[in-house]
């Protein structure tokens, strides 16, 4: 039988390095197309907040998947990390995505 909510948590992670892979090859296409860093390209609001994002996910995703107490705070600690950096990423003045 399958169980369906440990093939849910583990979605969250595996989506989370799909979108992290993602935006690292974008961003490394990006930085050839405009002639910079990969560095640079990766510094700009857009790649950051999938970043943040994806490791909101990872984080998320780990920490529901372990039955290990301590490892859930851990986790659910980087996951909350992730997130309040992706709000306030989110609502910066001047944040527009670019």
């Amino acid at each position: 039988m399958i169980d369906w909510a440990n093939l849910l948590f583990n979605t969250f992670w595996i989506v989370a390095l799909a979108l992290a892979l993602a935006i690292v090859s974008w961003s490394s296409w990006q930085a050839s197309v405009n002639k910079t860093g990969l560095r640079s390209e990766l510094n700009r609001a857009g790649p950051q907040r999938g970043l943040y994002l994806a490791g909101f996910l990872f984080s998320l995703g780990l920490a529901l998947t372990s039955s290990i107490v301590y490892e859930q705070v851990i986790w659910f600690l980087f996951a909350t990390y992730f997130l309040v950096q992706l709000v306030l990423m989110t609502f910066k003045p001047g944040s527009t995505g670019t």
